[in-house]
């Protein structure tokens, strides 16, 4: 199994064999944003990038891990730049990311 897999895990079933979009933190929880929805867990940001480590995605805000497969479009707001994800959700993106991102050819 794969880290996505494994991390998947810990959703309900309907969600074990959806599509791993993004996670953002929640005070201290998580929500899972996949292609059938989201989930709430029980479970900090750091360790949820830990053990996504081997998957492909990159951390792209303080509160936020998004998969590369993910992400639909990039784009501008006041000069801050977002992922727009595959099910229209927005995640920031933080400066201190930006290299990582375009190292991925993710942003110019």
């Amino acid at each position: 199994q794969d880290a996505t897999q494994l991390f998947l895990e810990r959703l309900p079933i309907k969600f074990r064999s959806a599509a791993l979009l993004a996670v953002s933190s929640e005070g201290h929880y998580l929500r899972v944003h996949t292609d059938r929805g989201s989930h709430l867990i029980l479970m900090r940001i750091s360790d949820a990038v830990r053990q996504l480590t081997q998957a492909k995605g990159l951390q792209v805000h303080r509160s936020w891990w998004v998969a590369l497969e993910g992400i639909a479009d990039t784009k501008r707001k006041n000069g801050r730049r977002m992922l727009v994800l595959k099910n229209n959700e927005i995640a920031p993106v933080s400066r201190s990311h930006i290299p990582a991102l375009k190292a991925a050819n993710i942003l110019d």
